[in-house]
């Protein structure tokens, strides 16, 4: 009979544990799962911003590049028409339009500047972001370590009660 319930209880601590450690690689998976979704769907937004906004610029940069093309064109034949006195002119816009060619240039140099200084900041906070898994993976094995280590204590001042108790009815069956 001692055998017999060694057996069946060990049995039933197994299955305790085998439930307990079922149950806490689910949650160890869906956790993994819901901040991956979390990450990928800020990482997402992040493109997508960033997506939105390089069209936006780039848009302005060709209506602006169509604006000045258009002016230059008409600057032209007007100076065609006019002769002399519309080439001095069209030598004094030259040099006004240089001026803005520079000012465009380095508008849309400051402009590069801004938009790889946001793509550094987004790599910055996607690396933030996965030190924060790590962070939260270090956590979760400290807690699984402390969870198994107190299974252990349990168990084992389980057994010792449970081996004192038989060792206790040995001895009381063998009486004087």
């Amino acid at each position: 009979m001692d055998t017999t319930y060694r057996a069946d209880l060990r049995e039933l601590n197994e299955l305790n544990f085998a439930r307990f450690d079922a149950k806490l690689e689910q949650r160890l998976a869906e956790l993994r799962a819901e901040l991956l979704t979390e990450l990928r769907a800020g990482i997402a937004g992040l493109r997508t911003e960033l997506r939105t906004e390089s069209a936006g610029l780039r848009t302005e940069i060709a209506g602006q590049g169509t604006e000045l093309r258009t002016e230059i064109a008409g600057l032209q034949a007007e100076i065609a028409g006019q002769g002399t006195e519309l080439r001095t002119e069209m030598a004094g816009l030259r040099t006004e339009m240089a001026g803005q060619g520079t000012e465009l240039r380095t508008e849309m140099a400051g402009l590069g500047t801004e938009l790889r200084t946001e793509m550094a900041g987004l790599r910055t906070d996607i690396a933030g972001q996965g030190t924060e898994i790590a962070g939260l993976r270090g956590e979760l094995r400290t807690g699984l370590h402390q969870v198994r280590t107190e299974l252990l204590r349990w168990m084992f001042g389980f057994w010792v009660s449970t081996l004192i108790g038989i060792a206790g009815l040995l001895i009381a069956l063998r009486g004087p």
